[in-house]
């Protein structure tokens, strides 16, 4: 488990619930017999390292509360639930997005990259811009997968989407955190909701599920990569739940 929790450490470019699976197959394909306690040092060091990604928050919840001989077949539901989720989310969203010809995405988020992909499957073939999401610069990363994914792509300045207005159906993000009604996700978000506010662009928020609670007190709300955004002003908000 030292090695998986190393790698995990290490990595600041995949999105939380990429390392939450990486970190699920790592354990379920390790020798070693599960300990709860180890189970629960390993994922309070991936906490400290990544302490705004609410996956982690609630992996440790579900797991101070799972019976220790149930971790197994724990870690297995929940790592065929991280792996449907984008399936679940695409199902949802199909009648909403199919018609579209011109979308907006912003930051880089896992689950819209992976739910867009089964969109594809589904002959679903709109344009997409990518903001490039400073500071980082996520949206590059984006662009690349989305492109590769066979979709026209089109890499755009943050502070260029009120010229696309006209152009745009549908503004797409995806979320660290909700909680108290709020959102936490990249720098950027709040202004692109109001955007779609005022030009009457629908925005969507894509998420898994195990990013929603109302205990992720410690939970870092703000910082200079990421904002609060309140969940009224979202238009769709769709969960695989």
């Amino acid at each position: 488990m030292e090695s998986i929790v190393h790698k995990i450490l290490k990595d600041f470019k995949s999105g939380s619930e990429e390392l939450l699976l990486t970190f699920l197959k790592g354990v379920l394909t390790s020798r070693k017999k599960i300990e709860k306690d180890e189970l629960l040092k390993a994922i309070s060091k991936i906490i400290e390292v990544h302490p705004s990604m609410a996956v982690f928050y609630r992996l440790m919840e579900e797991t101070v509360k799972t019976p220790e001989e149930n971790l197994k077949d724990f870690l297995i539901n929940l790592t065929r639930k991280v792996e449907e989720t984008p399936k679940k989310i695409a199902q949802k969203v199909h009648p909403l997005l199919k018609d579209k010809k011109s979308i907006l995405i912003h930051s880089r988020s896992s689950t819209v990259i992976k739910a867009l992909r089964e969109l594809k499957k589904r002959e679903v073939n709109f344009k997409i811009f990518c903001t490039e999401s400073r500071p980082g610069d996520e949206g590059r990363t984006t662009f690349k997968e989305l492109k590769k994914a066979g979709f026209e792509t089109e890499l755009i300045p943050d502070l260029y989407v009120t010229k696309l207005s006209d152009n745009l159906e549908a503004i797409l993000f995806g979320a660290d955190g909700v909680y108290e009604n709020k959102i936490i996700n990249k720098v950027g978000t709040y202004s692109l909701v109001l955007i779609g506010r005022h030009f009457g662009i629908p925005t969507f928020c894509f998420t898994s599920s195990l990013k929603i609670s109302n205990n992720l007190k410690n939970l870092p709300r703000t910082n200079e990569l990421f904002e609060e955004i309140p969940l009224n002003l979202v238009d769709h908000f769709i969960t695989d739940e």
